[in-house]
Parts: structure tokens; sequence; C-alpha cells
């Protein structure tokens, strides 16, 4: 019984020793990218969606979207695939 209590009572001191260590975040640490692919005549934002479609698939490069960008593939052909790229599910 003492056995038993000892080792429990040692796994909840390793636990509370790593909770500071799990609270840290390591995201983000460098800035995030939006991109907001929207001016006067920018092309329906498909150079932004470009941008990001080629960008690390590591979550730092956003891309505000809207319905431009989600059917022109249907309408035109585009140089991008975000669904392919991982940018989008």
């Amino acid at each position: 019984m003492k056995k038993a209590f000892a080792a429990v009572a040692a796994t909840l001191v390793a636990w509370i020793g790593w909770m500071p260590m799990l609270a840290l975040a390591e995201f983000p640490d460098r800035p995030i990218r939006i991109i907001v692919p929207y001016a006067p005549g920018g092309a329906s934002g498909n150079i932004g969606a470009a941008a990001v479609s080629r960008a690390a698939p590591d979550g730092y490069t956003l891309l505000f979207m809207g319905n431009g960008i989600a059917s022109a593939p249907s309408m035109k052909e585009v140089s991008f695939d975000l669904r392919k790229s991982g940018a989008i599910d």
C-alpha cells in the first residue's frame, strides 16, 4: 500500500514539474502573414491565392478568401490549387 502511494505521489510530482513546460506556447514564434488579395482590379484575388498556395504549409501564411477565389477555378484557368497545396481542407 505504501509503495503504491509512493508511486502515485512520485508521478504527481513529476507531472506538476512538467506542467509549466506544457503551457509554453511554441506557436507563433515569428510573425503571421495574412494576405488580403483585394485591390482595385486585383485579378479577383487570384494572385494572392497563388502566393498562399506556394507558401510553406506551416500555418504562418493565411489567406482572407471570398467567393471570388473559391469559384475562380470553375470559371477560368488559374495558377493555383488551394486544396492540393494544403491551404484549405
